[in-house]
């Protein structure tokens, strides 16, 4: 076991119980599959442009392999016609970084039943725009989305006609190019009814995945419940072997009047908030392996403090860092030379750990999602760590031990490589 549990006591300085645990780099691991090794060949980010240079490099850098971003239908299409230029210069931006990217392929067009499609007509009309995005795009690096989160009202006025939309459009991109990658469009949060009704219509069944948008109020730890319940309900309308893809999910730095920051979301308690909450959504989505984990998003959409819709992005408007891309850039710089072995077993509630293997070091990366118990996590003389906290940052150990609190975030926790550490 990693952990052994020795006695729960007070903490000194604030009135929340600490647990004792003791750390053992030999503990047993829930091996991750090879297509799990690596964190940024899945990791994008969510953009609301189509030109920005310094953006784009700032999400390279940060670690990010794609970005997913709006190709409007209504921007696209003009009596039939398709004018691909603005698009075009956008891919050939990401091409000469060696990114990729999502695209979507969503909102309604005016001569085509407005705000989403009426009649057969306009889905036709829908597969044909979507199809005609498919074939241009044809051999590139990229991925495509069938409309965003259907499910609700504002993106889909009547979602009762998104099963006819997914079926038409699959069946003429596939006649177009049976090799595209292209998902079901994300629901807003795991709205198991929709999916149901969706699944069982077995419109999804030429999708390459099944996407979800699972924002929630509470920590990213509580996905995988839901997820298992998503992959349960897809057996079960043969496609078990249909990947999950998260096409869109952040934290917002602002949560509303409750969060109790003078400055809302531009406080540095907010944003060192969304941070932690950021790194864990990266952690939770890895462990689960799953192979699209877009992030929302890169930039800040406004100003206002107090709007939560304005402060989800990583950089502030003027593209500085935000303490979430600080965040974000300490886990790919680390995953980037280490490989993902595995989560560590049999963890007390509350308390994840997972396992990066390098030639010359292991790397535990540590974090507890129970907001009313610490850890005093307890190391051993010969084990002799280097530890950062969540923005990489090298951190003290006395006495060989050190508290691991909720709202600190991971900690990496870096040993030498011994022979008896090789896996």
């Amino acid at each position: 076991m990693l952990w052994l549990a020795a006695a729960d006591q007070q903490a000194k300085t604030q009135n929340v119980p600490v647990r004792d645990f003791r750390f053992d780099k030999e503990a047993a691991i829930a091996g991750a599959s090879k297509e799990a090794a690596k964190l940024s060949p899945r990791l994008g980010v969510n953009i609301h442009f189509l030109k920005d240079d310094r953006a784009l490099d700032l999400a390279k850098v940060a670690g990010f392999s794609f970005v997913r971003t709006d190709l409007p239908w209504a921007r696209l299409e003009k009596q039939g016609s398709y004018d691909f230029a603005p698009f075009d210069g956008l891919m050939r931006s990401l091409e000469a970084r060696g990114m990729g990217v999502l695209w979507l392929l969503a909102y309604g067009h005016p001569e085509h039943g407005g705000k989403s499609p009426q009649s057969s007509e306009d889905i036709e009309a829908y597969a044909r725009y979507a199809a005609a995005v498919v074939t241009h795009f044809r051999g590139r690096n990229v991925r495509f989305e069938i409309w965003n989160e259907p499910n609700a009202k504002e993106f889909l006025p009547n979602p009762a006609i998104y099963p006819d939309l997914l079926r038409a459009t699959l069946e003429l991109i596939r006649h177009k190019d049976p090799t595209a990658m292209v998902s079901t469009g994300g629901t807003s949060g795991f709205d198991f009814p929709f999916l149901a009704a969706m699944l069982k219509s077995g419109a999804a069944r030429k999708a390459s995945a099944v996407a979800v948008h699972p924002y929630r109020d509470s920590g990213p730890e509580t996905t995988p419940a839901d997820m298992e319940r998503l992959r349960q309900l897809m057996q079960h309308n043969s496609l078990k072997n249909t990947p999950v893809w998260v096409t869109e999910w952040g934290y917002s730095s602002y949560d509303g009047p409750s969060q109790g920051f003078a400055d809302g979301g531009h406080s540095e308690a907010a944003r060192k908030r969304q941070a932690v909450l950021v790194a864990r959504e990266c952690l939770t989505m890895w462990t689960l392996g799953l192979p699209v984990i877009v992030l929302y998003d890169l930039r800040d959409d406004g100003a206002n403090p107090f709007n939560r819709e304005h402060n989800f992005g990583l950089l502030n408007q003027g593209n500085s860092d935000k303490p979430a891309m600080k965040a974000v850039k300490a886990l790919t710089s680390v995953a980037r030379d280490h490989t993902f072995s595995g989560t560590v077993r049999r963890l007390p509630h509350g308390l994840h750990a997972i396992r990066l293997d390098a030639a010359e070091d292991v790397v535990f990366i540590l974090w507890n999602d129970d907001a009313q118990l610490n850890f005093q996590i307890h190391f051993s003389p010969d084990d002799s760590p280097s530890i950062c906290n969540i923005f990489g940052e090298p951190i003290a150990i006395e006495g060989n031990e050190r508290v691991l609190e909720e709202d600190a975030g991971p900690i990496y926790v870096r040993l030498k490589r011994t022979s008896s550490s090789v896996r």
